[in-house]
């Protein structure tokens, strides 16, 4: 009878641990061979951002082996933990329970869902991000990607991208209190969202990647925002400035401004109203325009120099046209 006890009582704890649902990693790829609890997200998934080397890998359900962990287990021995979508099996032994990691890197991530699905990559860095939506600029009607505002790479982390400037509630744009953040200057294929409808950007803490919802952060007030997103980590804070642009944020608004040649289109775009001039290399203006989304056409190809000035930017940038 003691047995049975003891059998059932067993049987009852790793039930409870396995509804728990909390998970490590531990194995020779982990660095200095810790056992690390991973992070649960809004969705019910747990997630893994950083470093790994070449070697096993381990997914367990207890932050110590002993005799109630459980693995989750590749379906084939030693698959890959960079996969596009694996179930992991639950064993009682480590026997063929590893995940292969084939060589160092520190940009691993990897995701289980809540049916035990595991996805892992290892990340490649954003070239662009770009906030679009109803809030960005007025009179866009259904939303526009001319209307977009470009973040800033940060020069520390080439994960991590920040935009301030202003952000208002244009009541004739569609959506005109909504954003979400696009990693091209195009509507896909990569795209991040909050994880409920109209989460304000002031709380927002997690992004989800290409939700199929297209669920979309709210604005709460018109007036300057500072956004910050990290990419890579999956994390997003959102900071509201006032209704005037603060005067410790020059700096910010002209580092902001981005200057693209499309053939002999110049387009610039700004955080404030600027007034933009294209220059010869002789000295001759030979284009002006005014706005936060500026497009001027040079006469002919060359290097010509733009030059930007508002109420705190002030830059001049040179730019080849084809």
């Amino acid at each position: 009878m003691k047995r049975f006890y003891i059998l059932s009582l067993t049987a009852f704890l790793c039930v409870l641990c396995a509804s728990a649902q909390s998970y490590y990693i531990t194995g020779s790829a982990v660095p200095g061979g810790k056992t690390i609890p991973l992070e649960k997200w809004d969705d019910g998934s747990y997630k893994f951002h950083g470093t790994l080397l070449p070697g096993d890998l381990y997914i367990i359900n207890t932050p110590e082996i002993g005799a109630i962990t459980q693995y989750y287990a590749p379906q084939q021995v030693n698959s890959n933990i960079v996969c596009n979508g694996i179930q992991a099996l639950l064993k009682r032994s480590a026997d063929d329970a590893a995940w292969a990691v084939l060589f160092e890197a520190d940009n691993y991530r990897f995701t289980i869902s809540p049916s035990r699905l595991v996805t892992g990559e290892v990340f490649t860095w954003w070239y662009e991000a770009w906030i679009v939506g109803g809030c960005t600029e007025d009179g866009q009607g259904g939303w526009k990607l001319s209307a977009g505002k470009q973040m800033v790479q940060s020069e520390d982390d080439p994960y991590e991208w920040t935009w301030v400037g202003e952000l208002k509630a244009y009541s004739s744009n569609e959506e005109p209190r909504r954003f979400k953040i696009i990693g091209q200057y195009d509507w896909g294929p990569k795209h991040l969202h909050p994880y409920k409808q109209d989460a304000s950007i002031l709380t927002a803490e997690k992004v989800i990647y290409n939700n199929s919802n297209d669920y979309k952060w709210t604005i709460e007030e018109d007036g300057y925002y500072r956004i910050k997103c990290n990419v890579f980590l999956e994390t997003i804070s959102g900071e509201y400035l006032g209704v005037n642009p603060p005067s410790d944020i020059g700096e910010e608004l002209e580092t902001a401004t981005s200057v693209r040649a499309f053939g002999r289109t110049i387009c610039v775009q700004s955080c404030e109203p600027v007034t933009v001039q294209l220059v010869s290399l002789c000295g001759q203006v030979v284009a002006t325009a005014q706005g936060t989304d500026v497009k001027l056409q040079a006469p002919a190809s060359g290097l010509y120099m733009v030059r930007a000035d508002g109420h705190f930017t002030h830059f001049s940038r040179k730019v080849a046209v084809k």
